[in-house]
């Protein structure tokens, strides 16, 4: 009885070893309630997070208050806060567009493939967005959402639209180029919170060479050095929020190690592991 206690003993202390020394990360599936009335979303965020960066699909429906469903097939941009399981419409603060279309386009959505999307805890990507040959790489950590793109195709016409009217009713917004790779600005929006406010401050891997800010459609196109050798671009951003003001944006991200994407990407793996 005694030796079969033992045994029984050590089969479970090795059970608890192999599950511990398991990345229980990879068994997460951001997927699931992104279908039918489920409201939830696919994109990276952290343990205790102020970022959910994250594609959204949807402008309106009460089936789009997570700001993505799966049965959609075009993808408008990447934003920095989502409801999950909420049922009510709001959020989508700050969206991110990559392109390599003209700045004159009115449609800068992307049709997309589920069978290039993938996502895990803290971390997703879209592979060849409209086409285009556009790559999205998306993760968080507590104070910052991080964005790589990768321009396979015309590497010399990849921009980035920040477009600060996406989807609510907006109130006000503005913007500032610092200098020629950070960005600040804020929205006003209405829709859920009838006077909800985010600020935000972006750093980019690539200087901006050359803007336009579009007063009718609040959409600010930025244009950057990308190396002219390479066969694809690359350009990657850093952002943080706030709901206090530009400064209290910048010390979040300020607060965040200046890590490039795949040191964010183990960072944020880390803290989901611990």
């Amino acid at each position: 009885m005694k030796t079969k206690r033992h045994i029984l003993s050590t089969l479970l202390l090795l059970l608890c070893c192999n599950v511990s020394q398991a990345q229980l990360a990879e068994f997460v599936n951001p997927f699931v309630g992104t279908d039918a009335h489920g409201h939830t979303y696919p994109g990276a965020t952290s343990p205790f997070g102020m970022i959910q960066l994250s594609p959204d699909t949807r402008k309106d429906g009460w089936d789009g208050c997570s700001g993505y469903h799966y049965s959609d097939k075009v993808i408008y941009g990447f934003s920095h806060t989502h409801l999950s399981g909420t049922g009510c419409l709001d959020y989508g603060d700050i969206l991110f567009v990559p392109t390599t279309k003209s700045w004159d386009e009115k449609d800068f959505s992307m049709t997309f493939s589920h069978k290039n999307e993938k996502a895990t805890a803290g971390y997703y990507e879209v592979k060849n967005l409209g086409g285009q040959l556009i790559n999205a790489y998306l993760t968080t950590t507590e104070r910052a959402g991080y964005h790589r793109y990768e321009f396979a195709a015309n590497p010399r016409s990849a921009s980035i639209i920040i477009d600060l009217a996406w989807r609510d009713e907006l109130l006000d917004c503005s913007y500032k180029i610092l200098n020629d790779t950070t960005v600040v600005g804020y929205r006003h929006s209405k829709s859920w919170n009838p006077n909800h406010k985010v600020y935000f401050a972006a750093v980019f891997s690539n200087k901006i060479i050359r803007h336009r800010f579009d007063d009718t459609t609040k959409r600010l196109f930025l244009a950057f050095d990308n190396t002219l050798e390479a066969k694809t671009a690359v350009i990657e951003a850093r952002v943080a929020i706030s709901s206090t003001d530009e400064n209290g944006a910048m010390k979040n991200l300020l607060s965040q190690e200046c890590l490039r994407f795949d040191q964010a990407k183990e960072k944020n793996l880390q803290l989901w592991e611990a």
